[in-house]
């Protein structure tokens, strides 16, 4: 009696265990949702929509979750189940936009969604052109932009797109060139555009990078605005870019990264120390002398993101190995 007794309570607590484990096997201690981002875009500018907008989000059980997105807003957190949804996303005069996500995260990172403005196709002009250099030659492959409008020269240097009657600038970028900007007024009926880059003015940037000692340091990656190098075996480094204000960034390993901002109107020389990295970089030296430790113990720091995942698992093997166990003692109770 005493063993059919230890028996079923056994089976209780195991079932106990096993129910919510299978129940909440895919994150029920959390709340899962999208981090959603709304812009309008018909080029390479996107902005932020004119209207509010309505997100619903479907899970895989046919739980609906409903979240609206106001005007001027950065992003929302749009509830979501566990694993694959539905997200519909609907605002007054742009097209309805459907599309499946899978939600696996406390948070996901920010998703941009393209809402396109609902056009009246009645409206509706064209602006087109030719894109080419001062001695006439076709530059394939140009960017041109007109207000939220976009698209790129084919390789005859032609270009065309569709959009509604307005004023916007009119932007045209190739590599090696400057940039044109132009107000154009885009009426009915369309417009015939013919746009003539000029060369783009460079100038060349160079320097040495070394450390503290005076040596050279080879290898170290060089940055300022979107170009870059390397430096060679005596730490020289050079390029050629384009006018104008950014911040120069040197790295290399051994060393803390330098960062600095520099304005070139024309052929500029840079050098650049790098100071080496700190080996005890847990400790830090703050302004009356004292050191203030920083523990890089992560085993102290509060459980974050899916690491939180596991319990429902360990709970599952609790509940797993406290059933295998009363089974055991049954097959063995029933033997005698």
């Amino acid at each position: 009696m005493k063993k059919k007794t230890a028996f079923l309570l056994t089976i209780v607590c195991a079932l106990v265990l096993l129910v919510p484990s299978i129940a909440f096997a895919d994150g029920p201690f959390k709340e899962y949702a999208f981090n959603i981002e709304l812009v309008e875009w018909e080029g390479p500018n996107p902005e932020s929509i004119k209207v509010p907008a309505t997100i619903t989000v479907v899970d895989k059980d046919g739980n609906t979750y409903v979240t609206e997105y106001p005007v001027g807003a950065d992003s929302v957190e749009a509830k979501a189940g566990y694993g694959m949804n539905r997200i519909t996303i609907e605002a007054d005069g742009y097209q309805t936009v459907t599309l499946d996500a899978q939600c696996d995260s406390y948070l996901t990172p920010i998703e941009s969604f393209i809402l396109k403005p609902i056009v009246d196709k009645n409206s509706i002009c064209e602006l087109f052109g030719m894109v080419t250099d001062e001695d006439g030659n076709p530059i394939p492959g140009a960017e041109v932009n007109w207000g939220n409008y976009g698209t790129f020269t084919d390789d005859s240097g032609f270009y065309a797109l569709e959009a509604q009657p307005g004023t916007a600038n009119l932007m045209v970028s190739a590599e090696g060139f400057a940039l044109y900007a132009e107000p154009v007024s885009l009426s009915e009926g369309g417009m015939n555009k013919d746009v003539v880059l000029s060369p783009a003015q460079t100038a060349v940037l160079s320097g040495t990078v070394t450390d503290a000692g005076g040596n050279p340091v080879s290898g170290a990656e060089v940055n300022w605005d979107n170009y870059g190098t390397f430096t060679d075996a005596t730490g020289f480094y050079s390029m050629e870019v384009e006018p104008g204000t950014a911040n120069l960034m040197v790295s290399a390993d051994g060393f803390e990264l330098y960062s600095e901002p520099l304005s070139i109107d024309g052929d500029s020389t840079k050098h650049v120390l790098l100071t080496a990295a700190e080996t005890a970089a847990a400790e830090t030296e703050t302004g009356d002398g004292q050191t203030d430790q920083t523990s890089s113990d992560s085993s102290k720091a509060p459980k974050t993101g899916d690491e939180a995942d596991i319990f429902p698992y360990l709970l599952l093997a609790v509940a797993c190995a406290a059933v295998l166990f009363a089974a055991l003692r049954y097959r063995r109770a029933y033997n005698r």
